[in-house]
């Protein structure tokens, strides 16, 4: 009798393991993760921006007045990831002095991240805004 209801006790347990492991998977095949895809597009942007600011990239665009080595950085970026960069003078923000996409694709996009920094110029003397686009194809 002893070794029945230890039976019953684990096939019990094992039912309610199933269920909740049921339970569970049906929770989480519903759940959508758009909201850590968007958090992470951002990081990406934000962590391009300061790396590229803080590595001097964007005075030295500015200095020598080319984008080449930009657009290279944005070339070698993960795959999945579309990529633009805009550079403003402060003095006017409504209009681009130099802009840049990594090769392959286009402003066409159902969710966007932007990340904007300022940097100083020592050789133009000027201070700039740089604004880093980022997008999922």
């Amino acid at each position: 009798m002893k070794g029945f209801i230890l039976s019953m006790d684990a096939l019990f347990s094992l039912t309610v393991l199933i269920i909740l492991l049921g339970i569970v998977t049906f929770y989480f095949s519903g759940m959508s993760f758009g909201a850590f895809q968007s958090t992470a597009l951002y990081d990406f942007a934000s962590d391009l921006g300061a790396a590229l600011e803080k590595g001097g990239y964007f005075e030295k665009a500015i200095d020598e007045n080319e984008m080449t080595e930009l657009s290279t950085i944005l070339n070698v970026s993960p795959q999945k990831l579309c990529l633009e960069l805009r550079i403003y003078s402060s003095e006017d923000i409504n209009s681009v002095l130099f802009s840049t996409y990594k090769v392959g694709c286009v402003s066409k996009y159902s969710e966007r991240a932007s990340y904007k920094r300022s940097f100083f110029s020592n050789k133009a003397g000027k201070a700039y805004l740089a604004e880093v686009l980022a997008w999922y194809r």
